[in-house]
């Protein structure tokens, strides 16, 4: 471009180039501010944001926002956030995200705008350096690449034209043959050979059922008796719990409503197993500590709740101090199966990470049995296994074991949560539950497996097969 301007002497030309390079580096800064809005709204950077929008509204809009985030931070911890906060919290920094939006559209059309502006002026360019007074060593190469072109859109013509002709050929063609004599049917049919046909399906398919129903039965499929479950997983099955006959309110109830049904007999087999683990694993109420029980699972769903708090009744029936804890933070689900309401949960404590607080004003009463529990308020809505590795978990879990003698924790399941691994440090015992031909066992087999490797030494871990087809009850 510089030999053209200075052989030619051409202003325009040097002009246009001017203006090409302006134009262009307009549209590197306009694609260059897309990208970092872009960036700053899919980290939910808010701040980040606000710096790179040029609306009149941003400053407003984030001085409202860092109003409301000191709000939050300073709420008191026994006293839960208004939802009416987060909820304006969420619509300013929509509307934040919805301003985002418009400024990239709006950034896009001005993006367009400049790309054809840019091409109008190399087209612009390219005609005046083919009109202008070019000297003979620059001017001959245009040429010669017009000439190329010329010859090699001829050349494809001539070839598309020549496969037009090759199609329209191939088309019309008719077979070059005759009939000989017709041919002589044989006497008996040669393809296909039935009886052969028939039994190699039959050996086939036998062959395929039983490779299905072996993977089903050792692999894929759910467990379906106690025996598959310890010869897959190689552990004591506690018991087999029923489906109580219950028709309203938790199936825990039928602890105390039905105490001579199958459900409350199998329950306190897992009672009975679970003592007998727990002293021979040294853990016994004359060392002084209360025991500590995790009721886990590979999946969510599994009846942990449901099990935890009838485990927690037959204790608590018996004249043992019993404190269940709900420590499914992500969704806490024993406060409804206690039929009770809490303005303050586990997650309300742990988030001031006050290692001395008392634990008393947590504690809420089952109206069913002389245990007490500590349920979960609300949902978190943060990483909570930076809560339960906390120092104020442990100390609840201490406060808990000198008071009680029995803790029992409702964790949530394995593959939902790495809190459940946290949990299982705490353990004395494991129950470990598994829905009856629902979870896979390879899913199973897995979760307990990473389970076990950070369980303490000499924890038992017991399985419960949970809620089986069988519906009767008495």
């Amino acid at each position: 471009m510089d030999a053209i301007v200075a052989a030619t002497g051409d202003s325009e030309i040097a002009a246009l180039r001017a203006q090409l390079e302006s134009v262009t580096k307009r549209s590197e800064v306009t694609l260059s501010r897309i990208e970092r809005i872009g960036a700053h709204l899919a980290r939910s950077d808010w701040s980040g944001l606000a710096k790179s929008l040029e609306s009149a509204e941003i400053p407003e809009l984030e001085r409202m926002r860092s109003e409301l985030l000191q709000a939050l931070g300073g709420t008191d911890i026994g006293r839960p956030a208004s939802p009416v906060l987060h909820e304006r919290l969420s619509n300013l920094e929509t509307s934040l995200a919805q301003i985002a939006n418009d400024e990239i559209f709006g950034l896009r059309s001005e993006l367009a705008a400049t790309n054809k502006e840019v091409a109008a002026l190399r087209g612009a360019m390219g005609s005046a350096m083919l009109h202008s007074n070019l000297p003979p060593h620059i001017l001959t190469p245009f040429y010669g690449l017009q000439q190329a072109a010329q010859i090699a859109t001829s050349s494809y013509e001539a070839m598309l034209s020549r496969l037009q002709a090759l199609e329209t050929e191939a088309s019309t063609q008719l077979a070059d043959s005759r009939i000989v004599s017709a041919a002589i049917p044989p006497i008996s049919p040669i393809f296909p050979n039935k009886p052969l046909m028939l039994a190699l399906g039959a050996v086939g398919g036998l062959g395929l059922g039983i490779a299905l129903a072996f993977l089903f039965e050792n692999y894929i499929g759910g467990f379906t008796s106690e025996q598959q479950m310890q010869a897959v997983l190689r552990r004591k099955v506690a018991a087999t719990v029923p489906r109580s006959a219950v028709t309203y309110g938790s199936i825990s109830d039928a602890i105390i409503d039905a105490p001579l049904s199958r459900y409350a007999e199998a329950v306190r087999r897992i009672r009975a197993i679970l003592d007998t683990a727990l002293r021979k694993g040294g853990h016994a109420n004359e060392t002084g500590r209360g025991r500590v029980i995790v009721i886990s699972s590979a999946l969510a769903e599994e009846g942990k709740t449901t099990l935890a708090l009838s485990l927690t009744r037959t204790y608590a029936v018996t004249g043992r101090r019993v404190l269940i804890v709900d420590c499914n933070m992500r969704g806490p689900r024993l406060s409804h199966h206690l039929n009770v309401d809490a303005s303050t949960g586990l997650i309300d404590i742990l988030i001031r990470n006050d290692p001395h607080r008392d634990i008393t004003s947590l504690l809420v009463r089952d109206p069913m049995s002389p245990a007490l529990s500590i349920v979960g308020a609300r949902s978190a809505d943060l990483p909570t296994d930076q809560l339960v590795a906390s120092d104020a978990f442990g100390h609840i879990i201490s406060s808990a074991r000198r008071n009680f003698d029995y803790v029992i924790l409702d964790a949530p399941s394995l593959n939902s949560a790495v809190d459940g691994l946290y949990l299982a440090q705490h353990a004395d015992a494991v129950i470990f539950v598994i829905r009856w031909a629902k979870t896979a066992q390879h899913v199973a087999a897995s979760a307990l497996e990473r389970m076990s490797e950070l369980l303490p030494h000499g924890v038992a871990v017991l399985l419960a097969l949970n809620n089986p087809q069988s519906t009767k009850s008495g």
